[in-house]
């Protein structure tokens, strides 16, 4: 049971199965297994992070909307660390198995889909899973992380190599814009505010963030840097 006061089942998500209160609350988890030294990070704040840094570099508004999903899932399941979530499977019930990711995408597919139309829905998810630009991006947001709240990781975010939970990746330096990210702006919105408004947009409803028919990119730099408020 959720914090919705919803029964759902764990191994097939259905998009009327997720709860946007009930991910919210899950993903104020702190990051890395509630193992910082530093002021906590939640999910939520670093998929806040890494959408900024996506605006900053001038990504697709669809990868921004990507980064604000993608570690959405863990907010029902849980932040498991990288260096054992590639070795982690999941029996279903006719006895296959399938790796912890496919579930994460199972539920982040769910995720999408009740929250923006069946189009764009698989667009974003499908995103998630295969673009270089967001799995770029992510790592770009681990090595600011690292170097700024992660006494002690500063050699590994300075390492060309780093170790994820598919094996070692080669990144690149860290892109100067993404720095000024890590400052959140007191007039920007809660990653549940900004999502729940994005769907609203999104399906042609009213939204706060940007009226119907303008341009969804300023919905986005409303949503992320607070910018047109009053």
């Amino acid at each position: 049971m959720t914090a919705a006061m919803q029964y759902v089942d764990l191994l097939e998500p259905r998009p009327e199965d997720v709860s946007l209160h009930a991910l919210a609350l899950g993903l104020e988890e702190r990051r890395f297994n509630n193992q910082l030294v530093a002021p906590g990070q939640t999910i939520a704040d670093h998929q806040l992070l890494t959408a900024r840094i996506a605006l900053a570099i001038d990504a697709p508004d669809d990868v921004v909307i990507a980064m604000l999903l993608h570690d959405a899932p863990e907010g029902i399941l849980c932040d498991v660390p990288g260096p054992l979530k590639s070795w982690l499977v999941v029996q279903l019930r006719d006895g296959s198995t399938i790796p912890w990711a496919k579930l994460e995408q199972r539920w982040l597919d769910a995720i999408c889909r009740s929250l923006f139309p069946e189009e764009m829905a698989i667009r974003i998810a499908r995103l998630v899973e295969t673009s270089d630009l967001v799995h770029e991006i992510d790592r770009m947001a681990l090595r600011v992380e690292a170097l700024t709240m992660m006494p002690g990781a500063e050699d590994w975010a300075a390492d060309e190599l780093i170790e994820t939970s598919e094996g070692p990746v080669r990144v690149k330096p860290i892109d100067p814009r993404a720095w000024p990210c890590m400052i959140k702006r007191p007039e920007a919105f809660p990653w549940r505010i900004v999502v729940a408004e994005l769907g609203r947009f999104a399906h042609g409803k009213p939204c706060f963030l940007g009226q119907v028919g303008g341009g969804l990119r300023n919905v986005l730099r409303k949503g992320l840097l607070g910018e047109g408020q009053r």
